[in-house]
């Protein structure tokens, strides 16, 4: 990154972000234009050091089958995973089985920083956190694989789904025009940018701008949303704009904490 200032590489925010962002953005060669497509997905972190593949495997599988193309993300993925599902028919399909070469990247935005900062100076930019990814697409047959998978996903987008599960009658045959896979990484990139490449004066006067924000909009709302634990106080907004009002609260909060997280560190 042509940047160093903005390099991530704290595996629990990576981990933490790609748990959260909703969808991500697959590219797959084709000629003559590359082919871009949303996906929902889940991620596998890598192992920790201390934890060989082989130990990983040995959990969940028969030793003896072990190698290192064995399809379960958790076991054969030393970087890092990113596991992904969809249907056989279609263009995603075949072009991955023609080419698995792909690249992957998932961005949270958290702060338009719009030209009224800096007293009206400042040159608009985006604050945001992205994880960009190149890896080798693998598709995974075995009912244990795909499984992982599969849970992984629902318990992403369906936490409360704790009963869920594969057997029901919904599902029954729906695997045959399914396929399952994972996106092994072989590279990842991460580029969180909080303001860590201005002066020192300027950083410290947007932080203060988003601070005031923040509190205003608190104290409009009369106080009561300083921790974002209560509704209690919303209760005399429409259901649409309470849900707007916390998620700007929610936003502000988490992007004035991570301009000080990686401030910190730059320094």
């Amino acid at each position: 990154m042509r940047r160093a200032e903005f390099v991530c590489d704290d595996l629990g925010l990576i981990t933490s972000h790609l748990d959260e962002i909703q969808y991500g953005v697959m590219s797959i060669p084709d000629t003559p234009l590359p082919y871009a497509l949303p996906l929902s997905f889940c991620y596998f972190p890598p192992l920790p050091p201390s934890q060989d593949s082989t130990t990983n495997h040995a959990q969940t599988h028969d030793t003896s089958t072990h190698n290192t193309l064995c399809p379960t993300p958790s076991c054969s993925a030393q970087k890092g995973a990113i596991g992904i599902h969809g249907a056989k028919a279609g263009r995603k399909f075949a072009l991955l089985a023609q080419n698995p070469k792909v690249c992957f990247s998932a961005t949270k935005p958290y702060a338009y920083i719009g030209s009224e900062f800096l007293g009206g100076a400042m040159i608009p930019t985006q604050f945001f956190f992205c994880v960009m990814i190149a890896g080798q697409f693998r598709v995974v047959e075995d009912s244990a694989s795909k499984r992982e998978i599969l849970s992984a996903l629902v318990a992403k987008y369906e936490p409360q789904s704790s009963n869920f599960s594969f057997s029901k009658k919904a599902f029954a045959g729906s695997e045959r025009g399914v396929f399952v896979g994972f996106i092994e990484i072989e590279h990842i990139s991460v580029k969180a940018k909080f303001g860590q490449n201005l002066k020192q004066a300027e950083f410290e006067s947007i932080l203060s701008d988003l601070q005031a924000k923040y509190d205003n909009l608190c104290k409009n709302l009369g106080n009561a949303c300083a921790s974002l634990q209560s509704l209690e106080s919303l209760q005399t907004l429409e259901p649409l704009q309470s849900a707007q009002t916390l998620q700007s609260l929610q936003t502000l909060k988490q992007t004035i904490a991570m301009m000080k997280h990686f401030t910190k560190k730059s320094k």
